[in-house]
């Protein structure tokens, strides 16, 4: 049946291919040409790069239907998403992917989005408007030379448009089967000599879902944003960015606790709620025919209510940066930063630090040098130097060998070494895991606790590329790596002791966060774009994955290297198709086709599945866009995690959205 609904589905695709006329879209040549900033902080050809790079443009979100950040990174092949409830979502690259991943670095217009808590990012707070991104830059592979720690197996930048690329004014509404209601206004204009601006709001109200045995999930959500930015060029050699915002998100919870005595673990419902207030500024000068600097400064408030803890964080930093032309053969970039985050916790039997209050300063220093070899083949040598209070001096090279025979293909190989600094959990947390009952009926409790001497986790990554545009209609990029990890975290266990608080007296089975897995991964990445007709878009993706982790011979870790933090929960397998067609007379038909395989997590196996989300959208005039979306084709519903730490999972729907979109 699925095979069937696939063909039908591509067979209808192709047959209206045939009827289009009109181009609209930029050539393959060009997408190989679209800029990127992360790979090395300065614009660079997507072809010139010696990375594994992929671009999601603003128009493959739109023609998309998707409604969140993380939906939009399901476009990207290799890179492993997974909606465990309503609002909740693991993003993976290259492995160790889950609901608290650590070893991806997110960024939104070069701003780390990451929090100290765990190491991770809270998804559910990138909430930046869809219609306001240029583009997601996201690089499969170390990125700690350029951003540092903690960009282990990947970096993704959201690169929101100019002002000036919104002037006038865009409002946005819907509603579907999962999200009730959801809009967005927002409008653009000018000021002074070359000033731009932009103002918007929008808001979201999103269904709760229902579990796989049909009761309800009790995860339904409500969001609200507000925000600024403004783009003054007022001067020839000055660009002149501040960003500011306030984000605000209210939702339900369902938390699965262990209790002190029979039946040892309860399902609770809650109600939680964060708010979010930033500002950014970014200040671009040319200072020279060959000499470009920027600086960027960043402030964030952080307060979230979680079930397991509250926390409140306060983080500003400040980066500078420059980037010389020495000579035709000869680039620098160097730069240096200061970051200092402090945050005061409350809290919970489930979850505590301690201390509850820390300040935490990171220095930096970073700087690049490429070399043309020769008129073929390019170096780049780049290290980045960091101090931070956990573990001190943290250094990671890398050498990056860049070789184009022709103008059509690319081969490029890296060896870069990157670290994940370890998170207030990792040193300061306690995590009351599970209860049982122990020897004479006293409860046990399994707990896990952080350790002050828990060092950074290490990755040294060794990479191979190849880009090739074969002809007009179609373009290839291949890459393959081989990673090797050491001080990855396990959980070794400590003496039991006895507790009478909270009552009533109970044993404690204390498991200590340890650096003792060690192992290697390696994989394939394969990339295919074609333009079968000038109205036809055709993106295909697989990913390949193999991991080879074990634990070092001094540890008792009785978990073993293949449950928690992520690790053994990534795919061996993921493929995506994805379908951007246009119909001719306004009608466009879009389509993506995901297949990801099975992955066995702690508590339990999730089947693989196929996904298929389509759109059909309309435009009876140039500022009128009317959409409809429907995910899920294949199935009722499935799961795509199982139930993680203190989180029990959702059943994934099938679901259909109406979008209208208004220029004004």
């Amino acid at each position: 049946m699925r095979a069937v609904a696939i063909g039908v589905g591509l067979a209808l695709t192709a047959v209206a291919g045939a009827q289009q006329d009109d181009l609209t879209q930029l050539s393959l040549s060009d997408l190989m040409q679209i800029k990127v900033v992360s790979a090395s902080k300065r614009p660079q050809g997507l072809a010139d790069v010696a990375a594994s790079v992929f671009v999601i443009t603003g128009e493959d979100i739109r023609r998309s239907g998707v409604r969140s950040i993380p939906e939009a990174l399901r476009l990207a092949p290799g890179v492993q998403v997974s909606q465990q409830d309503a609002g909740t979502w693991y993003v993976g690259i290259r492995g160790f992917s889950g609901r608290f991943s650590n070893k991806l670095l997110v960024l939104v217009d070069g701003r780390s989005v990451y929090t100290p808590l765990f190491s991770g990012v809270f998804w559910d707070a990138v909430d930046v408007p869809l219609a306001d991104i240029d583009r997601i830059e996201v690089i499969r592979g170390p990125g700690g030379a350029v951003w540092g720690a903690n960009a282990v197996n990947g970096v993704i930048n959201i690169v929101t448009k100019c002002a000036a690329d919104t002037q006038g004014g865009l409002a946005e509404a819907g509603a579907g089967t999962e999200e009730h209601a959801f809009g967005s206004v927002r409008y653009g204009g000018t000021f002074g000599r070359g000033g731009h601006y932009r103002v918007f709001a929008q808001a979201t109200d999103h269904a709760a879902l229902d579990r796989s045995d049909g009761s309800a999930a009790d995860d339904a959500f409500r969001s609200q944003h507000i925000g600024f930015r403004a783009d003054d060029a007022s001067t020839e050699r000055d660009n002149l960015t501040v960003t500011m915002g306030a984000f605000a998100r209210q939702w339900s919870q369902a938390t699965l606790s262990p209790v002190l005595g029979a039946p040892y673990g309860t399902r609770t419902v809650s109600d939680q709620s964060a708010q979010h207030w930033y500002g950014h500024l970014d200040w671009d000068h040319d200072s020279g025919p060959n000499t470009k600097t920027a600086v960027l400064g960043n402030f964030e408030h952080f307060d979230r209510d979680m079930p397991e803890i509250a926390t409140k964080r306060t983080t500003w930093s400040l980066d500078f940066q420059q980037s010389t032309l020495v000579d035709a053969a000869q680039r620098w970039v160097w730069g240096l930063g200061f970051r200092r985050t402090s945050d005061h916790t409350d809290g919970t039997f489930l979850v505590a630090l301690d201390p509850a209050n820390r300040t935490e300063d990171l220095w930096s220093g970073f700087v690049s040098d490429e070399v043309s070899l020769t008129d073929k083949t390019r170096l780049t040598l780049g290290a980045k130097l960091e101090r931070n209070g956990y573990t001190g001096w943290e250094f990671q090279p890398s050498v990056r060998l860049l070789h184009q025979p022709d103008a059509d293909q690319t081969w490029w190989a890296s060896v870069s070494r990157a670290v994940r600094t370890p998170s207030r959990i990792d040193q300061d947390g306690r995590i009351n895991f599970r209860a049982m009952p122990g020897m004479g009926g006293m409860p046990t409790l399994i707990a896990l606790f952080g350790d002050g001497s828990f060092d950074s986790e290490k990755l040294t990554s060794h990479e191979v590329g190849w880009r090739k545009r074969v002809s007009d209609t179609l373009t290839l990029d291949v890459s393959g790596y081989y990673n090797i990890y050491s001080d990855l975290r396990s959980f070794e266990p400590g003496a039991g002791f006895l507790e009478t608080s909270p009552p009533p007296d109970h044993g404690v089975a204390p498991y200590i966060f340890g650096n003792q897995i060690k192992g290697t991964t390696r994989g394939l990445e394969v990339v295919a774009r074609s333009r079968p007709t000038s109205r036809w878009n055709l993106l295909a993706g697989f990913a390949w994955y193999h991991e080879d982790l074990r634990l070092t011979e001094n540890s008792l870790d009785p978990f073993g290297p293949g449950v928690g933090d992520g690790r053994g929960v990534t795919p061996s397998r993921q493929f995506l198709l994805v379908s951007q067609l246009d119909l001719g007379g306004s009608w466009q038909l879009d389509s993506n086709l995901f297949y990801v395989d099975s992955i066995q997590e702690l508590a339990g196996h999730v089947d693989p599945y196929w996904r298929w989300d389509v759109r059909l959208g309309w435009s009876p005039s140039p500022d009128l866009t009317l959409g409809l979306v429907v995910r899920n084709l294949l199935d009722d519903r499935h799961e795509e995690t199982n139930s993680s730490f203190l989180t029990p999972s959702s059943s994934i729907p099938r679901s259909a959205t109406l979008q209208a979109s208004w220029r004004f």
